[in-house]
Parts: C-alpha cells; structure tokens; sequence
C-alpha cells in the first residue's frame, strides 16, 4: 500500500497514518496498530506512536500503551492522554 501511495506522488506515511487513523476510529485496533507500525517503518512518527498508544489503551493493555507513549512527542501527548485516561488507562504516574 505504502508504494502504491508513492508512486502515486502521496507521503506514504501520512496516507499509512490517515488508514491507522480511519482503523482506530472504527474500533478496529489491531489493524490500526498494524497500520501505524507499517507507518514508522517507512519513518518514524509521533503520530503513528499516539495511534498505536490510543489503540492499546482501547484494548485495555497499560503496559503497551505506556511502551508506545514514550515516543509520543509533541502536540500528540495531551491528546493521546486524555483518550486514554476515558478509556481508564493512566499512561503517567498522576
């Protein structure tokens, strides 16, 4: 997918990124995990990170999520937890 989006002119990133999204909003996680690992194997990316981060905080696995937050930078942390934090995972120490 990530070629078919760059040979078309696309970042493959951000379109790898937009599907993670999409998957993550559909509640379908584990694919939105995978997607947002295909992401930062192109390059790395916060975003790819938060989305991973919200797709294991939704599937209830802490231990995960706070693996995966730790690369979570920028504009992308408050957001990522204050979803989580509804989803009942505390992703920092209060």
């Amino acid at each position: 997918m990530a070629r078919r989006a760059a040979s078309r002119g696309r970042d493959p990133v951000k379109t790898l990124i937009g599907d993670a999204q999409r998957l993550l909003d559909e509640g379908r996680n584990d694919e939105a995990i995978e997607r947002a690992r295909q992401a930062m194997l192109v390059r790395k990316s916060p975003q790819a990170y938060a989305i991973e981060t919200r797709a294991f905080c939704a599937k209830g696995d802490s231990d995960k999520a706070r693996r995966a937050f730790r690369r979570v930078l920028g504009s992308h942390r408050e957001p990522t937890l204050v979803a989580c934090a509804e989803l009942g995972v505390q992703l920092v120490e209060p």
